[in-house]
């Protein structure tokens, strides 16, 4: 009897002697069970859909756009075909961009099939025959399985005569379910890997594999940019923002090809932009995940709660009844807290801007929400392994 009694006094201390971790890890079992309900509650599915499309670099790329004028693209100008309806008119915007000396051209378009306007399919394969600068677009369809994927592209027209360069436009599938923040590198067709557009893009203007086909997709570096659009009737205008460069041949106002991203919605083509530039730029987000990911944001609870400890031991402290109560005033607690998650968000934003480093301080934030239930819980445990050692 007397043993286990000492068993139990061991018990007790050993819970105070490592009450900082043990506090911080049922922050993260409250807020484990809180989940577990918002997850499986099916009146809670709009906080489980807001919940799940929470990432922190979207209030980066805010910040960013908020703190001043983005900087101008200087390897990247649109041309924005939106208005241009027959095959004609698109050969004739081409012919225009190519007079201009651009290094590349991206086009976002698929021509499938001849039609009607005989002297249009020949124009718009009369171009594609000139230039060997261009990059075409190809979608893949007629998805089979996971292994063989799809089994069939929509290409243009001439793609079975012609050399030409084609990449796939394709966006995944989930993406019009929520935000963008990844594009695809390579698609599979009957089995074999298929080049992206991006790719295909970003390979071509280095002059070497800047990006491979093996990484199925990239997460795009949004930094707000200022891309150069150019209406298609205006091409003559701007020389200089289409000599050298690549130049997206796109629609800028097409409803059906807009998508939700950080930098809320944008069209396709745009869309394309930031994934070149994220290629050629190699400055693609890299998220902190897995155990590092867990590590770090137990070892930032863990400190918040020694601090707020030890906070609370100093200002029980002091001498001054005054000092005391003006100390221990929730409100000045707040602020202290309010600037400590302040300055912890500062240091993630730093490491986001400076390295292209993503850490979600999301996980760690809700956890030091529970840490009040946390303690209440760990004052209970040990107060009842002090009672029946006793």
């Amino acid at each position: 009897m007397a043993d286990e009694q000492k068993s139990r006094t061991n018990i007790h201390e050993w819970l105070l002697r490592v009450e900082y971790p043990v506090v911080a890890f049922l922050a993260f079992v409250v807020l484990g069970i809180m989940a577990f309900f918002t997850f499986n509650l099916s009146f809670l599915s709009p906080v489980k859909k807001a919940i799940s499309e929470f990432s922190m670099t979207d209030l980066y790329y805010q910040i960013l756009h908020e703190t001043g004028t983005p900087p101008e693209s200087p390897l990247i100008t649109i041309v924005d075909m939106t208005e241009l309806i027959s095959r004609r008119d698109l050969a004739e915007a081409l012919e225009a961009i190519e007079a201009c000396n651009p290094a590349l051209v991206g086009v976002d378009m698929v021509f499938e099939g001849r039609k009607e306007d005989v002297v249009g399919d020949s124009m718009i394969a009369s171009v594609a025959a000139q230039y060997n600068n261009i990059i075409w677009s190809k979608k893949l369809r007629d998805f089979a399985n996971d292994s063989l994927e799809y089994t069939d592209a929509a290409r243009s027209f001439f793609a079975d005569s012609l050399q030409i360069h084609e990449g796939v436009t394709n966006m995944s599938r989930q993406l019009y379910g929520g935000v963008k923040r990844k594009i695809d590198q390579a698609w599979i067709q009957n089995g074999e890997l298929e080049p992206s557009f991006i790719v295909e893009t970003a390979n071509t203007y280095a002059g070497k594999e800047v990006a491979e086909t093996k990484v199925k997709s990239v997460e795009i570096n949004f930094t707000p940019t200022l891309f150069r659009v150019i209406p298609a009737d205006s091409i003559v205008y701007y020389p200089e923002l289409i000599a050298d460069r690549i130049v997206l041949f796109g629609a800028m106002n097409e409803e059906v090809d807009m998508h939700y991203t950080p930098l809320g919605k944008i069209p396709g083509i745009m869309l394309l932009a930031y994934g070149v530039q994220t290629l050629l730029k190699q400055n693609h987000i890299i998220d902190v995940s897995g155990i590092l990911f867990w590590v770090i944001s137990f070892l930032i609870v863990t400190l918040t709660y020694w601090g707020r400890k030890r906070r609370r031991e100093w200002f029980a402290g002091r001498k001054n009844a005054t000092v005391r109560l003006l100390l221990g005033f929730p409100l000045v607690s707040s602020v202290i807290s309010f600037a400590w998650m302040a300055l912890l968000l500062y240091f993630s934003f730093v490491l986001f801007c400076g390295y292209d480093i993503s850490f979600n301080l999301g996980l760690a934030f809700s956890a030091i929400a529970f840490l009040l239930t946390a303690e209440n819980t760990f004052t209970a445990i040990t107060n009842y392994t002090k009672e029946i050692g006793s």
